[in-house]
């Protein structure tokens, strides 16, 4: 072969190579439909943005002749909905006396989730096993079907949501994780909350407390508490509090368990409440306290169910905590 043959053969493989590298590059940059709703996008939200109030929404689920559950919840997204995982199960086992208080409203009988007894359903120091007595009152039943929960915006009975599928964090107990992610059969028009994906809640911490509550004379109002991380757990729970939960200081309201932990400093959400010990809206003992499961640990299930949705969240930008620390800017998901 001549030195200009073997010349042009190089120059070939150059150019082939430079248009696989080229090929490569546009492909990575080039959105498909699929991809899209794959990978929904991650924005970003401005550090001084309002908190959306409208954001916590009514949580009404069907539990057949048992009942119905009220509880508090935010959207995260235009048709996604976090909630406290025991809002949505059904009762543990429906022929025992269900250890939740309850009130009779109308036609109805509506379970209360707020007020739970951990020194009687868990066991906090041996790591919050719960405690089996034959009660079954720390278990929690088997997620409801989609069609059994109507998800109300602004408190609105009459606008009702219904939803098409549930992402839980698979937890088995009251003493253990505490989540659910609603997905909605439409979106909404209401403006959804930031969430906060890192681990950056210290003790010492301004949080603000929001969520429903159903007075006995039936209309819907919302309160608003200011309140204090008191602890941060992670993996391990501690006496205080459950694994991947917040203990706060004071307590919202009665029908606030799914209630939103909100940063003052950001707006953005970091906990959803899982349980307090209040009597009434607004009536809390000076020595009450709230606990709330952190949404950090579950990154990946509230991805799942943005996917799921294909709707992007909103997450936190970097910013500084009350306590001084940095916490990251939006998240790469």
């Amino acid at each position: 072969m001549s030195s200009s043959a073997s010349a042009r053969q190089d120059m070939g493989g150059v150019r082939d190579l430079a248009s696989l590298v080229l090929a490569m590059l546009l492909a990575a940059c080039v959105s498909t439909e699929s991809d899209r709703t794959d990978r929904p996008s991650v924005l970003c939200v401005a550090k001084d943005g309002p908190t959306p109030a409208d954001a916590v929404v009514l949580v009404k689920a069907r539990l057949g002749d048992q009942g119905f559950t009220y509880c508090s919840g935010v959207l995260v997204a235009s048709d996604i909905v976090l909630t406290g995982l025991g809002c949505v199960v059904a009762l543990n086992d429906p022929d025992a006396l269900d250890p939740r208080p309850t009130t009779a409203e109308e036609n109805f009988i509506s379970i209360n989730l707020i007020d739970l007894d951990y020194d009687s359903l868990c066991e906090r120091d041996r790591g919050w096993k719960w405690i089996e007595d034959g009660s079954f009152a720390a278990e929690l039943g088997e997620p409801l079907q989609p069609d059994a929960i109507g998800v109300s915006v602004r408190g609105a009975l009459d606008d009702t949501f219904q939803v098409k599928s549930i992402f839980t964090s698979r937890g088995q107990s009251h003493c253990g994780d505490d989540l659910a992610a609603l997905v909605l059969e439409a979106p909404t028009n209401v403006s959804p909350a930031a969430v906060r994906l890192e681990d950056v809640s210290h003790v010492g911490d301004a949080v603000t407390l929001l969520g429903f509550c159903v007075t006995q004379e039936g209309p819907l109002a919302t309160s608003t508490l200011d309140s204090q991380v008191e602890g941060v757990t992670f993996e391990e729970g501690d006496v205080t509090a459950p694994p991947r939960s917040l203990l706060l200081s004071h307590v919202l309201s009665v029908f606030a368990s799914g209630g939103a932990v909100f940063s003052p400093e950001t707006g953005a959400l970091i906990g959803v409440i899982t349980s307090g010990e209040a009597t009434g809206c607004g009536e809390a003992g000076p020595e009450g306290k709230t606990v709330a499961v952190r949404l950090a640990p579950f990154r990946r299930m509230l991805i799942d169910a943005a996917r799921a949705a294909g709707q992007p969240l909103h997450t936190e930008r970097g910013a500084a905590s009350s306590a001084g620390e940095p916490m990251p800017a939006c998240p790469d998901l």
